[in-house]
C-alpha cells in the first residue's frame, strides 16, 4: 500500500535548469511537485475514486455525476456539447451516455432539426439522482468548509479560480 503523505512522485519528470524548474516554495520544495502531491491527497481524501450511491443505492460514476449536473438545465443537448463541457472525446461520451441510457438516467432521442444527430435530457429518475448525489456533495463540501477560517476559504476559492483559469476553462455560473 502507499503511502498517503508521501512527498514526490516517482513519475515526476526530471527537472531542467531553467528558473521556473529551480523555483521553490517557502518549504523549499518544489511548488510543481507540491500541487501534484496536494492535488492527489485531494482526490484521495475527499472519496473521488469511489462510486457515488443514489438513494436506491445503484453506484454511479464520478463521470455519470458530471454529465448530469450539466443536463439538468431547460435545454438539451447534443452529445458533442456535452463531451466539450466535459472536455472529454466524443467516443468516451458516447459510451458514457449509452450507460446512462441503460441505467434510465438519460433519454436519448433525433434531433428533429438534424436526423443525424440526438439530443440527450434527463429522465424523471436521471433527475433524481442528480438532486439525491448534488445534496450529498453539498452536504460533504459544507462539512469540509466548517473546518476552515474565513481567510483559508476566501483563498481556496482564488486559488481555485486560477487554476480552473491557467488549465483553459471557465468556471460554469
Amino acid at each position: 500500500m502507499r503511502n498517503s503523505t508521501r512527498e514526490s512522485c516517482r513519475a515526476q519528470p526530471l527537472r531542467d535548469d531553467s528558473p521556473q524548474a529551480r523555483a521553490t516554495d517557502d518549504d523549499g520544495r518544489d511548488p510543481t511537485a507540491r500541487l501534484h502531491d496536494l492535488i492527489m491527497q485531494l482526490v484521495r481524501a475527499t472519496g473521488m475514486l469511489q462510486p457515488e450511491h443514489t438513494a436506491e443505492g445503484r453506484p454511479i460514476s464520478l463521470s455519470e455525476v458530471f454529465a448530469l449536473h450539466e443536463l439538468d438545465g431547460p435545454e438539451t443537448l447534443s452529445q458533442q456539447s456535452l463531451a466539450d463541457r466535459l472536455h472529454l472525446e466524443k467516443s468516451t461520451v458516447s459510451r458514457l451516455v449509452a450507460g446512462m441510457v441503460e441505467k434510465e438516467l438519460v433519454a436519448r432521442e433525433r434531433d428533429p432539426g438534424n436526423r443525424r444527430h440526438y439530443q440527450l435530457r434527463l429522465t424523471e429518475h436521471g433527475r433524481r439522482a442528480h438532486v439525491e448525489v448534488a445534496a450529498a456533495f453539498h452536504e460533504h463540501h459544507e462539512k469540509l468548509l466548517h473546518g476552515l477560517s474565513d481567510e483559508e476559504r476566501d483563498g481556496l476559492t482564488v486559488g481555485l479560480l486560477g487554476l480552473i483559469r491557467t488549465l483553459g476553462g471557465a468556471p460554469h455560473p
